[in-house]
């Protein structure tokens, strides 16, 4: 398994710029007396060889920073939690998504849409998302994967708070070890696609300001010296 570096609060770690995406967080302020919000598709704000902006979500004032993320064929957008401590990446169904202000991803509606006969049971935090897997194309910047296994969850009952949640679903950017039933991780997955110049990726947190999730490189203007690398001690919890 390729290993990964992580830096939370300043940016991912790699000395090559080359096929790198940037992912620039913009701040979203979500007040709880609010009922609905304004998820406005995200802004590509510039691309060159290898290189892509696509405007992020910073929501409950540095709380929650998140994402839109293409979903199957045609893309449908949907807004994701960036989740360093999990592996698996699932969209709501419209079936999961009708309680709340949700975007769901119809998989009718995907001409490269694969159900799995597999359950699937995410345990998080906030409670539990239940639905099953699936292959179908997933696309995040410009880095595209056509085959990547995700899954669609239809029920978010037990999910505390989802309702009400300014986000859609969760891509969980831990490493595989984390993954229910093993499925590739979707870091791993663009490693081994030969998209990343190095299996690497890491944070800008903006205070109250646009922040940043690079992919595949470094930004170099959110650092100062040099990085210090320490061994993983283990993948799992």
């Amino acid at each position: 398994m390729p290993r990964f570096s992580t830096m939370l609060l300043l940016v991912c770690v790699s000395q090559a710029l080359a096929k790198l995406v940037r992912l620039p967080f913009r701040r979203m302020v979500h007040e709880p007396e609010l009922s609905e919000l304004s998820l406005h598709s995200a802004a590509q704000l510039s691309h060159s060889e290898g290189t892509s902006q696509v405007e992020l979500e910073n929501l409950r004032r540095n709380l929650i920073y998140v994402g839109e993320v293409q979903v199957g064929t045609p893309g449908q957008t949907l807004l994701l939690i960036f989740d360093t401590g999990s592996a698996n990446l699932w969209v709501p169904t419209p079936s999961a998504a009708k309680l709340g202000h949700h975007r769901s991803f119809n998989t009718s509606q995907s001409t490269t849409y694969q159900s799995l006969d597999a359950s699937f049971k995410g345990q998080y935090g906030q409670g539990l998302a239940t639905g099953h897997f699936c292959r179908d194309r997933i696309a995040v910047g410009d880095f595209v994967l056509p085959n990547f296994t995700f899954s669609v969850v239809d029920d978010t009952s037990k999910w505390r708070g989802y309702a009400t949640a300014p986000y859609d679903g969760i891509l969980g950017l831990g490493f595989r070890s984390l993954a229910q039933d093993g499925v590739p991780s979707l870091m791993g997955a663009l490693n081994e696609s030969g998209q990343l110049e190095e299996p690497v990726f890491g944070f800008f947190l903006g205070n109250d300001k646009p922040g940043e999730l690079v992919l595949g490189g470094v930004d170099n203007e959110h650092y100062r010296g040099d990085f210090h690398f320490v061994d993983v001690a283990r993948e799992g919890f």
